[in-house]
């Protein structure tokens, strides 16, 4: 399986009723608890290798709703550690995107 057919999941319905559920409950972003949050964050991040884990990806217990600049604080603070493949981005709605 290719890195981006792993995360053909966020493309589906069912991710997307999952991360409009997840920023209805949470309502603000549990990271600065003050913006309006964007994107349903994986706590345990997903990866190539844990994506058939059901509970880590579609587990309302591995997501919490945060803002965007909360997300890209997460992600990008050690650039050894980044969220996604160099190929890999999310546009500004949350979803993971291919970058052209």
């Amino acid at each position: 399986m290719s890195e981006i057919a792993a995360f053909a999941f966020y493309k589906t319905k069912r991710w997307q009723k999952l991360r409009k559920y997840i920023l209805g409950r949470d309502c603000i972003c549990q990271i600065c608890h003050c913006a309006k949050p964007t994107i349903a964050h994986h706590k345990t991040w997903i990866t190539a290798e844990n994506v058939n884990i059901p509970e880590l990806v579609w587990g309302e217990d591995n997501l919490i709703a945060v803002c965007q600049y909360c997300h890209n604080r997460i992600h990008h603070a050690d650039p050894n550690n980044s969220a996604t493949w160099p190929e890999l981005s999310f546009d500004e709605n949350g979803n993971l995107v291919k970058i052209d």
